[in-house]
């Protein structure tokens, strides 16, 4: 990785993880959730689906990004879509980031609870089998 001007820049000679994996079989995805990780930062080396459907952002703000929900709807609708074979999937979640703006109910409750509610809530509902992990093949022992 090399960090120019504040932005972080992937380098193709650098093998991500994802480059590792697919060479071993997996299917690879990223599912995003803000800019700074974009596919024009070279984020998307090694994945076979890149998911970066930001909402654009007006002069002043934030930055273009999306919802964790949104985020993790993109990767059920993949996981629903492809078949049983291993596959690695990152799910990237901007939402704790300030300026935090929560969505409802989570704007109601406490402050403690404004800051981690809804970066977590989107994971409960990806199915049971994508969150337990084989070892990758090359850390296997023979």
């Amino acid at each position: 990785m090399v960090c120019a001007q504040r932005r972080l820049h992937a380098r193709q000679k650098d093998p991500t993880l994802a480059t590792l994996l697919k060479r071993h079989g997996y299917r690879t995805a990223a599912f995003v959730g803000a800019y700074p990780v974009a596919a024009a930062f070279g984020f998307n080396q090694g994945f076979d689906t890149f998911d970066e459907e930001f909402h654009e952002s007006l002069p002043g703000e934030q930055g273009a990004e999306r919802r964790a929900n949104e985020v993790a709807d993109a990767a059920i609708r993949w996981l629903g879509a492809n078949g049983p074979s291993p596959f690695f999937a990152w799910l990237h979640f901007y939402d704790p980031h300030a300026p935090y703006d929560p969505p409802s109910p989570y704007r109601e409750r406490s402050p403690a609870v404004r800051t981690t509610a809804r970066s977590r809530s989107p994971t409960r509902r990806l199915p049971a089998s994508s969150t337990r992990c084989a070892p990758p093949p090359w850390t296997r022992t023979r």
